[in-house]
């Protein structure tokens, strides 16, 4: 009996925890549909800012339908977006604007969950920027000095290693005699260490 009233006033305190606690304004417990929104929305494959992170590579019509090729920057991948259904990010391809005369006129818009994006070719990718051009400081003889780096590598290697490198720069300098005074040395000198370091033969 004893027994009994125990468990009869256990169900008593926790009906009026559950009343007060909701007269007063407590949190209630979580219901599955309070997740309904992240799934669909989910923070963690959503892209903060759309035309950072993908370019325009090339737009094609396969049969009559337009395809889109875009470039992820963050993972150096490309990826299909078509008309007619989504793509495994939830993308589709809504409109095409074209210019026969300028790349950079040509876009495309995406739809991407409740948002409509422009996303246009990479002005590198329309005119490559040229590759910034190495000076190299001369010596007294008007012979351009080898970048710190390789002359770093060259004095961590050991005496033996030396002695097949100088071999190996004789050799190079008979078969190629212009390059024997030119930075363009450079490239080949490094590649030749790296080799010999690791104990293979260096590149002829």
């Amino acid at each position: 009996m004893f027994q009994n009233l125990h468990r009869l006033s256990l169900l008593v305190v926790t009906v009026i925890f559950a009343h007060t606690a909701n007269a007063q304004g407590l949190p209630r417990s979580v219901a599955q549909e309070n997740f309904e929104a992240l799934k669909s929305q989910s923070p963690f494959t959503r892209v903060l800012n759309f035309a950072d992170t993908y370019s325009l590579r090339g737009v094609a019509v396969i049969g009559n339908e337009a395809v889109a090729r875009l470039y992820d920057r963050n993972t150096k991948k490309t990826l299909t977006v078509t008309e007619t259904e989504a793509n495994r990010l939830g993308m589709t391809l809504v409109g095409v604007t074209n210019d026969p005369v300028n790349l950079e006129g040509v876009s495309v818009r995406i739809a991407f969950g409740d948002e409509e994006v422009d996303i246009h070719y990479n002005s590198a990718q329309i005119a490559p920027q040229p590759k910034p051009t190495v000076v190299y400081k001369k010596d007294s003889r008007g012979n351009p000095i080898p970048p710190a780096e390789l002359i770093k590598n060259y004095r961590t290697m050991s005496d033996a290693q030396r002695r097949v490198y100088l071999k190996w720069r004789t050799d190079f300098n008979k078969r190629n005699p212009k390059l024997e005074h030119s930075e363009k040395r450079f490239p080949y000198v490094e590649k030749a260490i790296n080799a010999i370091k690791s104990g293979k033969n260096p590149p002829r």
